[in-house]
């Protein structure tokens, strides 16, 4: 992150979620905040919800879960996001968790079908000139900065579980 802000490249923040408990996920949101705190973050702090591990677990508690990490991502002034695939919000996570916070869709095709109010789509890989490698391609909707679409990158920070987004404006 320290990078794309010296040249100046707005930023956001991705966690790979692994808690098993409300509680467990305030403490991730907590560290997420914690390492973010030295940037100034142009968008939200968005935790990937799509584990294996949670299929077992009740929907109920699967919201419990998530409202946990967003509820405190927003106490520490973030904006916090939800990531996961259309299978997921459709089906395995409570409607009233994904109309809650701001819903990053990731969902590979050439339109998106899912039912539910999302902020950025994640519509597949593709090549960007100037970065070696395939990239995700992401749409966002809302005017977390100043432009409309952004293409983005995964950069990954010291820290094990949390992985920055990159996001270059087209």
């Amino acid at each position: 992150m320290r990078n794309c802000a010296a040249v100046g490249l707005p930023v956001g923040a991705y966690v790979y979620s692994k808690a098993r408990t409300a509680f467990a996920a305030a403490e991730e949101a907590e560290r997420a905040a914690e390492e973010c705190a030295p940037y100034h973050l142009d968008y939200p702090i968005a935790m990937d919800f799509e584990a294996a591990q949670f299929l077992a677990m009740p929907k109920k508690t699967r919201g419990a879960i998530i409202d946990a990490f967003c509820t405190r991502i927003e106490a520490r002034g973030y904006k916090p996001m939800l990531y996961s695939s259309k299978y997921w919000l459709s089906a395995l996570i409570p409607s009233e968790t994904t109309r809650r916070w701001d819903v990053w869709l990731a969902q590979y095709a050439p339109r998106p079908t899912y039912s539910g109010d999302f902020t950025m789509w994640q519509r597949g890989t593709g090549n960007v000139d100037g970065i070696a490698g395939r990239v995700d391609i992401d749409i966002c909707y809302r005017d977390y900065v100043d432009a409309v679409s952004y293409t983005h990158l995964r950069a990954h920070e010291t820290c094990a579980d949390i992985v920055c987004r990159l996001l270059l404006a087209k």
